[in-house]
């Protein structure tokens, strides 16, 4: 089952940056608020055991991956499935991963219209994002990837930096009482770091195919999504920590607002340009990979001979979806909250269940026929 609308292929040191990418994502401006709504002070013990949690999500992807290695999802669930079945599936993913990008390109535009550019139309910033993406788009997957192998170092600077400048103004009393109100809201609080940082993560398995395995591949797949995971875990104590629980649930981007926090000697401040920096490559590569998702996914469900005609009719789409997908930014978390979780869970641990399920059965049919 060889994949033939992909010529590219990527290393595993370049899928274990872009899972760090994706695990980051618009996690690290999310999250935090997010966490400490359900759980408050014991929001960091969300992210320990939400990310405990998704290690079973992570093998299940990489059980399909390792049966079908030559085939991306869409062609999985069409194997498994039928061929009307599989289709119907196969277009669900599609357009679930388009409803993705379409939020991730709202949320930058939100961001940039609520922090930074408080002027500019959020078109404006819509059809900039989306310029870029398209230019990335029509490069292709190893482009987009080495990319973000080039920037990946400078995302480790700023974000180091921004740790130990923050490391001051800790305040470990804001932590307390530990477990209050018992183990419920922390679970509460699991469900949104399962999500965000990790469900989103499926549109992986439209990219699994084209790297090129070593013997470390698995070994790095799953370190780069733990390392992920711990970036998220500093973020969100450090937010507790300087914060305080209830600044971290009622900010609208509580990492930003911990940026600004940085004084050294009154001389270094104001760094939360490098948040922006931050936040703005991470939910790129996750944008350009569901993107991608998406367009091969159109492609493989409707059998067209490439997916790169599909990049101009998608642009217009999401230059409108992204605008309509929410009147505000506080319907949009409110949908984070309450929905959202639901629909990743179902397209990331759900669905991938069932095809588990029909390729066992698969294999059980023809061990009773030989």
């Amino acid at each position: 089952m060889k994949n033939l609308l992909e010529k590219g292929r990527i290393s595993t040191r370049q899928l274990a940056i872009l899972i760090v990418f994706m695990t980051v994502g618009d996690s690290i401006l999310i999250l935090p608020s997010l966490t400490a709504e359900a759980a408050d002070q014991n929001a960091w013990l969300s992210v320990i055991l939400g990310g405990a949690l998704a290690m079973p999500v992570l093998w299940i992807w990489g059980a399909l991956a390792r049966f079908y290695p030559q085939a991306n999802l869409i062609e999985i669930v069409q194997s498994l499935l039928g061929k009307w079945l599989g289709g119907a599936v196969a277009l669900y993913y599609s357009v679930y991963f388009f409803f993705v990008a379409a939020g991730l390109i709202r949320e930058l535009g939100d961001f940039f219209t609520i922090q930074i550019l408080a002027q500019t139309p959020l078109r404006a910033i819509h059809l900039l994002l989306l310029f870029v993406l398209a230019w990335g788009l029509a490069k292709g997957l190893e482009p987009i990837v080495r990319t973000g192998e080039l920037f990946f170092p400078w995302f480790l600077l700023m974000l180091t930096a921004l740790i130990v400048c923050l490391t001051p103004n800790l305040r470990p009393v804001n932590l307390k009482p530990f477990l209050s109100e018992g183990i419920s809201p922390v679970l509460h609080g699991s469900l949104y770091v399962l999500v965000y940082p990790f469900a989103e993560l499926v549109a992986l398995l439209m990219v699994l195919p084209y790297v090129n395995r070593k013997a470390n591949t698995k070994r790095d797949y799953y370190l780069a999504a733990l390392f992920g995971g711990l970036i998220m875990l500093i973020i969100v104590l450090f937010s507790l920590l300087v914060l305080g629980p209830f600044l971290t649930s009622n900010q609208v981007y509580p990492t930003y607002a911990l940026a600004k926090k940085v004084n050294i000697g009154n001389f270094l401040q104001r760094v939360e340009a490098v948040v922006a920096i931050i936040w703005v490559l991470s939910t790129f590569f996750k944008t350009a990979i569901h993107s991608y998702a998406f367009l091969l996914g159109m492609a493989e469900t409707f059998k067209l001979q490439g997916y790169r005609r599909l990049i101009g009719p998608y642009v217009l789409l999401q230059f409108g979806m992204a605008y309509i997908i929410t009147p505000n930014f506080t319907f949009y978390t409110d949908v984070l909250y309450k929905y959202w979780p639901f629909w990743d869970l179902t397209n990331a641990l759900l669905l991938p269940l069932i095809l588990l399920a029909a390729h066992a059965a698969g294999r059980k049919r023809t061990a009773v026929k030989a």
